[in-house]
């Protein structure tokens, strides 16, 4: 274990640096010392982080805000062009100045905040809507408010919407975009079903029960496992084991019915590219055609990486 460096050597090289060292010991190399720099700023500093050149905190940030600092002149004309007076002075963008408004109120300000729109909050809370510009703000939509009292934007007011629901909501939630939920309710039902623009009018409600039914039956389950067992339980294409595997119909479930429990006419995918088969040939009309063209490109595509990558290595 090396020796402790003497006091009286730590305390010279310190006070070589224009510090004074305060502390009556030395308390090892990574305990803080108290000690008071050339600007008479008291800091603690360990003698490690000394020796590799850590200073004053204080002094640090007076330096950036110096180098970060508007220039004077530039501040004070935006802040005047808007009725308001510098008090304080300016030390950065970001240090709180003391600020008189229009209407004689003290205000703290940074100069970051100002130029972004920050002004005085005594002057702002005046500006306070009232009950009728609530109810202005609501009747342009059609919305009826009941309440007959109102603090601010987050008090929660009774109103009736076009559709004579009686809701609960805040002028902040409106002025976002919040509605009445019911009518969003209502909305979502429209679409779905015989009113979804996607729904195919020429399959019988019959049918479309039975295509349900047959998709959840235990014949359909049975079907499914037999061509996992098949196939090994891995993808005929990228031989991925396991989760993830699909049983894929080669002539489609919806417009070959007779051949939907047929084992020959299933073949096991993973979720990828089934996904990537039905993104390129849809969903209606598949064919085993389709299914070899499909097999054939990936494995051509299979093998111009393989040829890219022997060539780079």
């Amino acid at each position: 274990m090396p020796n402790p460096r003497p006091f009286d050597e730590i305390k010279q090289f310190i006070t070589k640096n224009k510090y004074t060292l305060l502390s009556n010991d030395y308390p090892g190399s990574v305990k803080k010392m108290k000690m008071l720099c050339p600007n008479g700023h008291i800091c603690y500093i360990s003698w490690n982080s000394f020796l590799h050149d850590t200073r004053c905190r204080k002094c640090a940030d007076l330096t950036r805000c110096k180098l970060l600092a508007k220039p004077y002149n530039q501040v004070k004309q935006h802040v005047e062009s808007f009725g308001y007076t510098i008090i304080s002075p300016y030390l950065n963008s970001w240090s709180k100045l003391d600020m008189l408004c229009p209407n004689e109120h003290n205000v703290k300000i940074s100069w970051n905040s100002f130029y972004n729109g920050s002004r005085c909050n005594k002057c702002s809370s005046k500006r306070r809507l009232s009950l009728q510009e609530v109810k202005d703000i609501f009747k342009k939509e059609s919305y009826l408010v009941l309440s007959t009292s109102y603090s601010n934007v987050e008090t929660k007011l009774q109103v009736v919407c076009p559709e004579n629901h009686h809701i609960v909501m805040t002028v902040h939630g409106f002025l976002r975009g919040t509605r009445c939920k019911k009518c969003f309710a209502n909305k979502l039902k429209l679409k779905k079903g015989p009113f979804s623009p996607r729904y195919n009018h020429s399959v019988s409600l019959e049918n479309r029960m039975l295509d349900d039914w047959q998709r959840h039956s235990f014949s359909f389950n049975q079907w499914r496992f037999a061509v996992f067992e098949r196939d090994g339980f891995q993808c005929r294409l990228c031989h991925q084991l396991g989760p993830g595997i699909q049983a894929h119909h080669v002539f489609n479930f919806k417009d070959y019915v007779d051949l939907r429990l047929f084992v020959s006419n299933g073949i096991t995918l993973c979720d990828k590219h089934h996904y990537l088969f039905h993104k390129i040939y849809g969903k209606s009309h598949n064919n085993n055609t389709q299914l070899r063209q499909f097999f054939d490109d990936y494995h051509q595509q299979f093998k111009q990486s393989s040829q890219a990558m022997k060539v780079a290595v």
